[in-house]
């Protein structure tokens, strides 16, 4: 006999290439076909080329100095990017927000601007 249950159950497979990337910001468009691309960066200094430290009596190191010197160039590194479309972009932002009121509640209270 036909059931009226309608639900669905959903098996979690993780890739074995599956890695997990901390990220500092986004950045995005719009594709002529309507999905947003959005590319996840990850901030840093540059890194240098070398590092000059000199070795003490008691076997420390003293740093010298670093070529090229620091910079006021901050790399973003885009470790990757995803497409959605928009529907989907919709739904992730909701479930963005509830976890962002879920760590609300259980932390403490999230800046309205995180821009300064």
């Amino acid at each position: 006999m036909p059931t009226d249950n309608k639900q669905i159950d959903y098996k979690y497979n993780i890739a074995s290439d599956y890695k997990v990337y901390s990220i500092t910001g986004l950045q995005g468009t719009i594709t002529p076909a309507g999905d947003l691309v959005i590319n996840c960066y990850q901030e840093r200094h540059e890194l240098p080329q070398v590092e000059t430290f000199e070795i003490q009596n008691d076997g420390q190191l003293k740093f010298l100095k670093r070529e090229p010197e620091i910079s006021k160039t901050i790399i973003r590194e885009v470790p990757f990017a995803i497409s959605i479309n928009p529907m989907q972009a919709r739904a992730f932002a909701k479930w963005l927000n509830s976890k962002a009121d879920e760590f609300e509640k259980r932390v403490t209270r999230i800046p309205e601007d995180l821009n300064g």
